[in-house]
């Protein structure tokens, strides 16, 4: 579930487990040093192992490669 906040430049992203993270698409800072910054589809720039480019990992409840599915 995604809520768009008023004021806030950014997304509140609810994920599968059960924590959520604020995400600013329009950062282009790479915080987690995986290779991607918000802007181009990191969902979760606190966590290395969350990327566009990661292999999602069945039945973890976290959202890996950031395509809105946990694949379950």
């Amino acid at each position: 579930m995604l809520l768009l906040l008023p004021g806030c430049g950014g997304i509140m992203d609810f994920r599968g487990d059960t924590s959520f993270a604020f995400n600013d698409t329009s950062s282009t800072t790479d915080t987690d040093q995986d290779g991607y910054s918000p802007r181009e589809g990191d969902c979760d720039d606190e966590d290395a192992n969350v990327n566009p480019g990661a292999a999602e990992s069945i039945n973890d409840g976290v959202d890996s490669n950031c395509d809105k599915e946990d694949d379950t």
